[in-house]
């Protein structure tokens, strides 16, 4: 009985521990796996455990990343304005958002594309890009034989 009573007793107090230490562990692995949605969730359900609050936030930020390297601009742009202060995120933020107003422009949307470089004020070469947009804008309408509009477009460019 006593031996019972102390496997018992030990169990309720390393139990825990081992719990969390394993579900960190399969948190890394998801991590390292670049699962990174679940890896967030484990790190976040660990709480206080360890370093899972900064292993979520590492994994939010690699999220991030990988929504940027897929193209996916105005999602990472959103990824990373939610991480705040974390690492260099605003930053990376502002190059989301230049990516998602350049493709914009390349793909002839010209007004969302302006309006883009716009919201990102004094960001790069944005106040030059908002002109390019203009003028993209006039040769599409030049093309399109409405010289009138394309005219007052290409007046209006200082």
């Amino acid at each position: 009985l006593v031996i019972v009573l102390t496997g018992l007793c030990a169990g309720l107090k390393f139990g825990p521990e081992l719990l969390n230490k394993q579900k960190y562990n399969n948190a890394v692995a998801l991590a390292e796996e670049g699962n990174y949605s679940d890896a967030i969730i484990a790190f976040q359900a660990l709480g206080d455990y360890s370093n899972s609050k900064e292993k979520a936030l590492e994994c939010e930020y690699n999220y991030a990343s990988k929504l940027e390297e897929d193209g996916k601009f105005a999602e990472a742009k959103l990824a990373f304005e939610n991480l705040g202060t974390y690492s260099d995120s605003s930053t990376r933020a502002q190059s989301c958002a230049y990516s998602e107003a350049k493709e914009a422009l390349d793909n002839k949307n010209f007004k969302t594309a302006s309006k883009l470089f716009m919201e990102l004020g004094d960001y790069g070469d944005s106040k030059d890009m908002i002109k390019e947009c203009s003028y993209q804008n006039a040769l599409s309408l030049m093309e399109e034989k409405e010289y009138k509009s394309a005219i007052e477009i290409l007046t209006a460019i200082r």
